[in-house]
């Protein structure tokens, strides 16, 4: 038995539910904002949501340049020695998590 198709729209949110949209709004900026509109959501995050048809070529555009579908980095022979990879972020040197104290800022 085989998968049913996936959607574009399904594509899209996929990259959302997987944790890897940063909001950042290139898809927007590649479909228009009649057929995707970031907006801050729930938890306070901005994300894509789909308001119009979206179709495979602009989802495959999208793909190509999203940086939750993308994973770059210097080539290994230009990493210092303290570089390490992760799985999800790829090479880096150091993590942090860290947010506004203002409201204003923050939200």
């Amino acid at each position: 038995m085989s998968n049913p198709p996936v959607t574009p729209t399904e594509r899209l949110y996929k990259i959302v539910q997987d944790g890897m949209c940063v909001g950042c709004g290139l898809c927007q900026s590649i479909a228009g904002p009649d057929t995707i509109r970031v907006a801050r959501v729930e938890n306070g995050y901005e994300r894509p949501i789909v308001t119009g048809t979206l179709n495979h070529e602009t989802m495959d555009r999208i793909e190509d340049v999203c940086p939750g579908k993308r994973l770059e980095g210097l080539p290994p022979e230009l990493q210092n020695a303290n570089t390490q990879t992760d799985m999800v972020w790829g090479p880096y040197q150091s993590m942090a998590l860290a947010y506004a104290t203002d409201p204003e800022v923050r939200f």
